[in-house]
């Protein structure tokens, strides 16, 4: 019988115990995996991409954050898309998850083509000592996900906006307050403005430009960002109904329009109006009432006079 070789059987040994220890580990920290694939990628230009980091152990983790390949010096991470310092790591509390955000910025001069490569979480466990044989080892973990960078000299333009007002019914004197939400389809950065008009068919009664806030980023490729709403003042409005037409544009390179309808003083005119209508039919209701009331008492008292005359001939009759 053929002795087993030591060297093979060592080998094998060494691999089992290191799966298992890897597997104890396996579901410490995680991310969303799914490959991220940007197309259209102008230069100079930044493209922001939600990283989700997941922490499944029983107490608070320091992930580290980074990026290899072709793109390993094109990308910086962030807590969220407002701030301006970048992270290399981020704390992740027991069992729960965080949302990073990678901004991807594509150098000038790089020629049009695919470029590859992973972001990446890690983390490197704390040394642990052997009692028995003194001797240190490190477990760390590494979860990447695919990056595709599809860089060309195309500009692509795809763009829309929400304008939501706190309410339709305005009463007199109240504000115009409206949400704007820019929902940026397109591959490049977009910072428009709005002009608006408050209007009735063709006499307009308000109007003005907003240019986009220079506090606000801008509106990030492929992403949907809002910004303080506007407050429109009303005091000049008479009660009626208007029209509150926009246009929304940067330079030439893109214009959308937008309208909505709303109204100052109706409810409480229309409120008002029913209360004063109701006025003559109260007063009918009780003349009314006051009739049939009449009506009834004479029939009861005509009724108890007819018995009363009855009674005294019945009595002459005796």
């Amino acid at each position: 019988m053929k002795k087993p070789n030591v060297k093979i059987l060592a080998s094998f040994a060494l691999t089992v115990i290191s799966l298992l220890l890897l597997s104890s580990n396996a579901y410490a920290i995680g991310q969303i995996t799914e490959p991220i694939d940007i197309k259209n990628a102008l230069r100079e230009k930044t493209y922001n991409e939600t990283i989700t980091v997941v922490n499944t152990e029983s107490t608070a983790s320091t992930i580290q954050l980074s990026a290899e390949g072709d793109i390993a010096g094109w990308v910086r991470f962030y807590k969220n898309a407002k701030d301006t310092d970048n992270i290399t790591d981020i704390e992740v509390p027991a069992n729960s998850r965080i949302d990073v955000i990678a901004k991807f910025t594509i150098p000038a001069g790089t020629p049009n083509g695919s470029y590859h490569g992973n972001v990446s979480v890690f983390k490197k466990a704390g040394d642990s000592t052997s009692d028995t044989e003194g001797s240190k080892s490190s477990l760390s973990q590494k979860i990447d996900r695919e990056i595709t960078v599809e860089v060309n000299d195309t500009e692509n333009i795809i763009f829309d906006a929400s304008l939501i007002p706190e309410t339709y019914d305005l009463n007199q004197g109240q504000s115009l307050k409206i949400r704007v939400i820019y929902d940026n389809r397109g591959n490049v950065e977009i910072k428009p403005q709005i002009g608006l008009k408050i209007k009735q068919k063709e006499n307009v009664f308000y109007s003005a430009i907003f240019p986009y806030p220079d506090s606000q980023p801008g509106v990030s490729p492929y992403s949907i960002f809002e910004i303080p709403a506007l407050e429109i003042p009303t005091s000049g409005l008479q009660n009626g109904k208007y029209e509150a037409a926009f246009t929304i544009a940067e330079g030439n390179k893109f214009s959308i329009n937008k309208d909505f309808t709303f109204s100052v003083g109706m409810v409480k005119a229309a409120s008002t109006a029913v209360t004063a209508s109701s006025i003559p039919l109260l007063r009918i209701s009780r003349i009314i009432i006051v009739l049939i009331t009449a009506f009834i008492l004479y029939l009861i008292l005509r009724s108890a006079i007819k018995k009363t005359l009855k009674r005294r001939e019945e009595d002459l009759d005796i």
